[in-house]
């Protein structure tokens, strides 16, 4: 049997669904003239195209589903916020980067002249 609150497939035997406790409702299935399901707005059941079995989709299915159809912009956005602190450790380590590339050679440079100095400043001692 299939929950038609939460889409889990649990036994027959059971009297409440055990995902969401919801109670059995004993549904008859009927099949449709090809007019009635094109009319039907209710739930159905399809076959795949290739062959005579039947897919049961659950909850990580249908979300699944619908990830494939959002835009690809929308999942990258999706994808940032729900990993941000990655981009942010690699903005920081970007940032101590470029700080060491160019603030490298002025600390050199003031070095020299802090050594320059207090040689000079031996002389006169």
């Amino acid at each position: 049997m299939v929950c038609q609150q939460c889409g889990l497939e649990y036994p027959d035997e059971l009297t409440e669904c055990p995902g969401c406790h919801t109670p059995n409702e004993e549904t008859a299935t009927t099949v449709m003239s090809e007019d009635e399901r094109d009319s039907f707005e209710g739930i159905t059941i399809d076959s795949t195209p290739d062959s005579d079995t039947y897919r049961v989709m659950d909850q990580d299915d249908l979300r699944d589903e619908k990830e494939q159809e959002r835009p690809l912009s929308a999942r990258i956005l999706s994808f940032v916020l729900r990993h941000g602190w990655i981009l942010w450790v690699l903005a920081l380590l970007l940032l101590v980067g470029v700080a060491v590339i160019f603030l490298l050679p002025y600390m050199a440079f003031f070095l020299v002249v802090v050594l320059i100095i207090s040689g000079v400043r031996a002389l006169f001692l």
